[in-house]
């Protein structure tokens, strides 16, 4: 039976791992490179969001030990949760609750010093925007966060976390 000439999908669950990571990877970059778009953005979110199910299902496969000594998987994202505020985030993000934090384009302020750096397109909306530019934020109720460094904090903890089912 023929798939359709789709790519398989990967067999075991450090293949899987691998593989989501590298599209992880691909879709952070695309990301980066579309800095306003909100679907990029969550797709990355969500993405990050999974990585820590695959690093278990990984370790729980190898018989290798589990990750932090976690008796299950609540408690390891438990952990990373308490270990790495971008994640705690991240994890509060995806479950789209009522009082969770949110994705949003936000007019943001440029300090004066700030403006000569600015790539040319934000400069010339700065410049007919009073000194604001929009930028995806990361919206808690503590306040706003860049969305992208909060997503590139996050991806760099997951990204330790691999070494527990590297062989």
């Amino acid at each position: 039976m023929s798939n359709g000439g789709a790519i398989p999908a990967p067999s075991g669950a450090r293949e899987q791992l691998a593989a989501h990571w590298h599209l992880l990877q691909r879709d952070f970059a695309a990301s980066q490179c579309a800095r306003l778009s909100l679907r990029k953005a969550w797709l990355v979110a969500v993405l990050l969001d999974h990585v820590p199910d695959r690093i278990w299902d990984a370790c729980i496969e190898a018989g290798a030990p589990l990750p932090h000594g976690a008796p299950d998987l609540p408690s390891y994202r438990a952990w990373l949760r308490s270990s790495a505020p971008a994640l705690a985030d991240i994890f509060a993000l995806v479950p789209l609750q009522p009082d969770g934090p949110r994705l949003e384009l936000l007019p943001v302020a440029v300090p004066a010093e700030a403006v000569e750096v600015l790539p040319v397109e934000d400069f010339m909306i700065s410049l007919y925007n009073n000194n604001y530019i929009q930028q995806l934020m990361l919206t808690t109720a503590a306040g706003a966060i860049p969305a992208h460094d909060r997503l590139a904090a996050a991806m760099e903890s997951l990204g330790k976390e691999l070494d527990l089912v590297r062989p």
